[in-house]
C-alpha cells in the first residue's frame, strides 16, 4: 500500500492552518527546515504538487492558534521571493472512505464578502453533495475551511483522481457548487510530500 501523502485533516491536535503558494525548489527548501527543525507548534506539513502551470501549494496544520514561530520559519532566504501566508481554520468535514488515498487534492477557493456569506456557501456546498441518489464516483473527502478575516473559502477536497473530478464537474456541476462557481479558484494537485511529527513520509525532491 503506498504511503498516504495527505494530512489527516480531521486530526483533534490541528488547531489551524497556515496556506501558502510557492515554487517547487521553495517547497523543497521549507520542508526539509521544518523537518530538520519543526518546533512553532507544526502538527503535519503537506506539499501538493500542481498539476497545472500554478505554483505549488504548502498546507500546514498547527496545534495551537498562535502561529507566529512558524511564520518565520516560513521566510524563505533571498532571493527567494517573500511566501504570502493565509491562516484558516477548518468548519466543516465530509468524508467517505478515510482509509483511501487521494491521487488528487483539488483545492477550491472563494471570495467572500464575510465569515455569514462563508457559511452560507459551506451550507449550500454540503447540502449539494447530500443531494443525490447516488455518492460522486471518486470523491474521497471534502474540507472546508474559512480564512481568519472571513473573506476566503477554501475547500480541500481528495478524489481518486483528477479526471474523476473533471467528470463530476462536467456530468453534476450542481453537486459540485463551489468548483463549478464562476468567481472561484479551482486548481488540481498531487500529493507530493507530507511531514508527520517531524517524520516525512517521502524524500522531498525538486521535479525536474
Amino acid at each position: 500500500m503506498p504511503s498516504r501523502l495527505s494530512p489527516d485533516l480531521t486530526s483533534p491536535h490541528a488547531r489551524s492552518v497556515l496556506v501558502a503558494h510557492a515554487s517547487a525548489p521553495v517547497c523543497a527548501t521549507l520542508l526539509a527546515r521544518l523537518h530538520a527543525n519543526p518546533g512553532g507548534g507544526l502538527h503535519a506539513l503537506a506539499w501538493l504538487e500542481a498539476l497545472s502551470a500554478a505554483p505549488d501549494l504548502l498546507y500546514a496544520q498547527c496545534c495551537g492558534d498562535d502561529t507566529t514561530s512558524l511564520d518565520r520559519s516560513w521566510r524563505p532566504r533571498a532571493p527567494a521571493p517573500r511566501l504570502t501566508l493565509r491562516r484558516y481554520r477548518r468548519i466543516r468535514s465530509g468524508v467517505s472512505d478515510p482509509q483511501r488515498a487521494p491521487g488528487c487534492v483539488v483545492v477550491t477557493r472563494l471570495a467572500t464578502r464575510d465569515a455569514a456569506q462563508a457559511q452560507l456557501h459551506a451550507n449550500a456546498a454540503f447540502a449539494a453533495l447530500q443531494d443525490g441518489a447516488h455518492a460522486l464516483r471518486g470523491l474521497i473527502a471534502s474540507h472546508l475551511h474559512l480564512s481568519d478575516d472571513g473573506r476566503s473559502l477554501l475547500d480541500y477536497a481528495e478524489w481518486s483522481s483528477a479526471d474523476a473530478q473533471r467528470r463530476a464537474l462536467q456530468r453534476e456541476p450542481e453537486r459540485l457548487p463551489l468548483a463549478s462557481h464562476p468567481a472561484a479558484s479551482v486548481t488540481r494537485y498531487r500529493p507530493r510530500a507530507l511531514s508527520l511529527h517531524g517524520a516525512p513520509t517521502q524524500p522531498a525532491r525538486v521535479r525536474a
